[in-house]
């Protein structure tokens, strides 16, 4: 499991982004990730939904569940939230959580998925 976060400074979430994005999939192409189960989730800032065809899914990523709304949280118009898998993962269930305490907690409301393992690997 790995949680990132990055800090890039200067620019707006769409310049910054893609960058993140880019920084990410050179990350995992040369660090020897190839056989590993990859889950990408988060808020992407995505506005356009074209992060995903253009620098994931080149790097063998597709995304898990449909488009959801998940901003603003008071009233999501916007799918700025994404899950995206690599490997033999399948995601049979997603949707954006609606209970009033997801709208307190952030301004976007948290994607949940059920992923399932097609193929589990031999230790």
């Amino acid at each position: 499991l790995v949680s990132l976060k990055w800090q890039q400074v200067g620019g707006t979430a769409e310049q910054k982004v893609p960058f993140e994005v880019i920084c990410l999939a050179e990350a995992i192409r040369d660090g020897g990730f190839d056989a590993a189960y990859l889950v990408l989730g988060g808020d992407f800032n995505d506005f356009y939904g074209s992060l995903g065809p253009r620098l994931l899914e080149p790097n063998g990523f597709r995304r898990a569940g449909a488009l959801v709304h998940t901003y603003p949280a008071i009233l999501p118009v916007r799918p700025l939230d994404a899950l995206y898998v690599r490997g033999d993962l399948v995601c049979t269930h997603s949707f954006s959580s609606r209970l009033d305490l997801t709208r307190e907690a952030s301004d976007h409301l948290p994607l949940v998925a059920e992923l399932r393992v097609l193929a589990p690997r031999a230790p």
